[in-house]
């Protein structure tokens, strides 16, 4: 009886046993083996929190397959466990495969001389502190299919110069960036909603910044100590900036929006531009709005707000001649005398205009002062119903609702490279005839397609310019 009794508890000890806890090493690699399903993990989990490292530290070069195969399975390989790589500071290259689904946390921590790292179209989750501390890397390739990036996934990722973000992802989370000090970017996509706490803290190279419509929440110290940032543009659906989110930042500049501001937290632009003097600081309000801010918690310490969208008159150079437009002046800064094209609700050019209509990237006004135009307003080109073709500029950064009665354009050229940093409303092309054809830069077909907006062409076609310029 007593050794029924062993041979019980011995079964219900094996049937306790995970299933999948199977690993093995391919080429070096250890691997954890999910026989349910055939799938495959880089590395091996060890307790909750722990994983032991899946190759040795002194690697430098390593090649993850697709597929593994093991006592005669094949095993698809769908994700990096956690700690997999962490502390392989020799490693320079790693190559991906295309069916990777996951990187668990800190799966690379401390991989000090990798230097590039892409993704290719199936990953959709980066776990917490993923890259954490990988010192030399300077480029990472991320696919439209990701949707989740943990906390401080780029935490000090020193020499990280650029990073396209995929128009899937709605959220940047606490830390992400935080000590990126060679990070440029300006722009962020407009699928994001929310900027996490010390998002971009100390990223001492962003110079400007658009946030997008998209955003409704800016958190504790974002944008904290970001040394160069001397220009943001704040989305009109921003309801909520955290404490010292531009902490000791030499902004200047504040752009915002918001049509319906509301208080946000008192101490939001506390200590901005703390090495300037203080009463520089201009934030720029929709016309009409400015009695809101100045009695709203958080904006009223802003002692310089200045109501934006005063109209000017501008010619528009190699249309018709010279044909008159009236603009709104987009931006204050001297530097940069940008305009958008059209105000408010008030169509750009005459209902009257047919043929091709070619905005250029620069205008200009009565007095031969040229502008830069970002940005195609509201109604630009409202009941314009003769219109056949329209091209957009490179320059463009923003794109509202401007074609309402515009049933006859068939075709619009854009020549904007990077869409997803555009800002556009999801209407914007709305009114325009269902058989128009988007064209598209050489190459760029992809990251049209990958956003909303855009996609509502049912034929999108790489092209070069109707225009050669000026």
């Amino acid at each position: 009886m007593l050794v029924n009794k062993y041979i019980s508890l011995l079964i219900l000890f094996l049937a306790t046993i995970d299933c999948n806890a199977l690993t093995t090493t391919y080429n070096g690699v250890l691997y954890s083996l999910n026989t349910t399903n055939l799938t495959a993990s880089v590395g091996q989990r060890s307790g909750e929190t722990g994983g032991i490292v899946s190759v040795s530290r002194n690697v430098t070069s390593v090649e993850i397959p697709e597929e593994i195969i093991s006592g005669g399975k094949t095993y698809r390989v769908t994700s990096i466990t956690r700690y997999a790589f962490s502390g392989c500071d020799k490693m320079t290259s790693i190559t991906l495969p295309s069916t990777l689904l996951s990187v668990d946390l800190y799966a690379f921590k401390n991989c000090s001389l990798l230097t590039e790292i892409c993704f290719k179209g199936s990953l959709v989750s980066i776990g917490e502190g993923a890259f954490y501390q990988c010192s030399s890397l300077q480029k990472i390739t991320l696919p439209n299919t990701v949707t989740s990036i943990g906390a401080s996934a780029f935490y000090k990722c020193s020499n990280l110069q650029n990073i396209e973000f995929p128009t899937s992802l709605l959220e940047i989370p606490s830390g992400c960036f935080e000590y990126c000090t060679a990070l440029t970017f300006s722009s962020i996509p407009n699928s994001i909603t929310s900027i996490g706490d010390h998002a971009f803290s100390r990223c001492e190279n962003i110079k400007k910044l658009d946030i997008p419509n998209s955003v409704n929440t800016i958190g504790e110290y974002a944008f904290s100590y970001c040394s160069s940032l001397s220009s943001v543009i704040i989305g009109e659906n921003v309801t909520s900036i955290g404490n010292s989110a531009f902490l000791k930042c030499p902004t200047t500049r504040l752009f915002s929006k918001i049509k319906t501001p509301v208080a946000i937290n008192s101490s939001a632009f506390y200590q901005i531009a703390y090495y300037q003097n203080p009463s520089d600081v201009i934030l720029y309000v929709p016309y009409g709005t400015k009695t809101f801010y100045d009695n709203l918690t958080g904006w009223r310490s802003i002692s310089n707000i200045v109501e934006n969208g005063t109209p000017i008159n501008g010619y528009i150079k190699g249309c018709d001649g010279e044909t008159l437009v009236e603009l709104t002046k987009f931006s204050e800064e001297i530097e940069t005398n940008e305009v958008q094209l059209g105000r408010s609700d008030i169509s750009a050019v005459p209902n009257t205009y047919e043929g091709t209509f070619v905005i250029p990237e620069v205008i200009k006004d009565i007095d031969k002062t040229s502008y830069k135009v970002v940005a195609i307003n509201n109604n630009a080109f409202k009941d314009c119903s003769l219109l056949t073709t329209i091209e957009i500029p490179s320059s463009i950064i923003r794109i509202s609702k401007a074609f309402n009665g515009c049933e006859s354009i068939k075709s619009i050229y854009s020549n904007i490279r990077n869409p997803q940093f555009v800002n556009v409303d999801a209407d914007c092309f709305e009114g325009i005839s269902d058989e128009a054809v988007l064209y598209v830069p050489a190459g760029t077909k992809e990251r049209y397609t990958a956003i909303d907006a855009w996609n509502v062409f049912s034929q999108i076609i790489e092209s070069s310019p109707i225009s050669t310029g000026d």
